[in-house]
């Protein structure tokens, strides 16, 4: 999982900073783009929204010749915000396709989301 850190300086500059759960503050992420310290750090959590992922299904089907199957096609992909799998389509897409069905899911929690998904998989 990620985490923000949002940071204010005394100049009233803002910024934030993106990194994994766990991982050291850097001593860089506390200066501002003009080098002012930070003065303040707030800790951000991802929203509990599903994370909707549309992945490759090109397969190297023989390698030596270069054969590659599904190369415009894809697969949709639904995550929580941690990155657990909580489905996957059955079926590759082209790009327009995934990108339709995709839409159905953006800004859905997980739990909305699957009930959207059990109720027409795509």
């Amino acid at each position: 999982m990620f985490i923000v850190r949002k940071y204010t300086c005394d100049f009233g500059h803002s910024w934030s900073i993106r990194r994994r759960s766990g991982e050291e503050e850097r001593a860089s992420d506390a200066l501002c783009p003009e080098e002012h310290e930070a003065v303040t750090c707030q800790e951000e959590v991802p929203a509990d929204v599903v994370r909707v992922i549309i992945c490759p299904a090109a397969r190297a089907a023989h390698p030596p010749h270069g054969l590659v199957v599904e190369r415009d096609r894809h697969w949709l992909v639904l995550q929580d915000h941690e990155g657990s799998i909580l489905a996957e389509s059955e079926k590759s897409y082209t790009w327009d396709e995934v990108a339709r069905l995709a839409g159905r899911f953006g800004g859905k929690s997980p739990s909305e989301a699957m009930k959207w998904w059990l109720r027409k998989p795509p």
